[in-house]
């Protein structure tokens, strides 16, 4: 945590107009337990310079909740979550995300005070408000978060594949999917790689053994295990695998990461655009 807070204030005296530096650097100085600080960066650099948005709010909800401050917190939780659905004023975070984000701290906050019942009507509001607004992916957290104890979820038995190759896989000259392919050189510090694009949207990263260190699927009619498609609607993976670990954020688009099956989903519109293995 000591090295983040370094490189993140280093990237804020760099880069002093970009936002989420400031964000970032508050959230390390909470995860070290450094309230005082975390609030310094938000209401002594951040709100001056970029004004008091939600993802200010929601910094210092967070840190009033550490500090103790039980009655306010709950108050600034409650504001936020109103303020968002009325006069969205987020610039930073990716919209559901951080919607989710602010009704998981709301909520856990309610179930430390021991006040169970209120925690899950948090997550009711959101399935509501989420259903009212056509957003799928939001709908399905809320209500995995309120059946999430009995949940029945049909998780992957296989590894996840690349039409049928798993990463370290050598890779077959006889691959059924060749008919068509696109292949060319990639280098990463002095060593050579081979990018390959087939037909069927299938794309693999083979070192100079032929193995396969990186794989994706970008196009055409790929499913996974036969339970997750091309063209499916963002909630199918929640509904199939259940939440994600992580949500990763690359220039080309949000990807719902579970760490259990090496396998990031590009979601693209609200909609399954592809999907790699890590």
């Amino acid at each position: 945590i000591e090295k983040s807070i370094a490189y993140f204030e280093k990237a804020m005296r760099l880069t002093p107009e970009h936002p989420k530096t400031y964000l970032l650097l508050a959230f390390a100085y909470l995860l070290d337990g450094n309230s005082f600080m975390a609030r310094g960066i938000i209401q002594g650099k951040y709100q001056p310079k970029f004004g008091n948005d939600h993802s200010a709010a929601l910094v210092l909800a967070m840190t009033q909740a550490i500090e103790g401050k039980q009655e306010k917190t709950h108050l600034a939780f409650e504001q936020l979550i109103q303020e968002m659905q009325n006069h969205p004023k987020n610039r930073v975070f990716p919209a559901d995300i951080f919607i989710y984000t602010a009704h998981y701290n709301a909520a856990a906050h309610l179930t430390f005070m021991g006040q169970g019942e209120k925690a899950a009507h948090t997550w009711k509001y959101l399935a509501q408000e989420s259903k009212k607004n056509g957003n799928s992916y939001l709908f399905r957290l809320a209500l995995s978060q309120l059946s999430k104890h009995t949940q029945s979820l049909a998780p992957l038995k296989t590894a996840a594949t690349i039409s049928g190759l798993r990463l370290g896989d050598p890779f077959p000259e006889s691959f059924k999917p060749l008919s068509a392919k696109q292949q060319n050189p990639l280098w990463i510090e002095g060593e050579q790689f081979q990018v390959l694009r087939l037909e069927n949207g299938s794309r693999y990263l083979l070192d100079s053994h032929q193995k396969i260190v990186n794989a994706w699927q970008a196009a055409g009619e790929g499913h996974l295990n036969h339970k997750i498609a091309l063209g499916d609607t963002a909630d199918r993976p929640l509904k199939t695998l259940g939440i994600p670990n992580r949500r990763l954020h690359f220039i080309s688009g949000d990807y719902l990461a579970y760490d259990d099956y090496g396998l990031a989903i590009h979601i693209v519109y609200n909609k399954v655009a592809g999907w790699f293995l890590y």
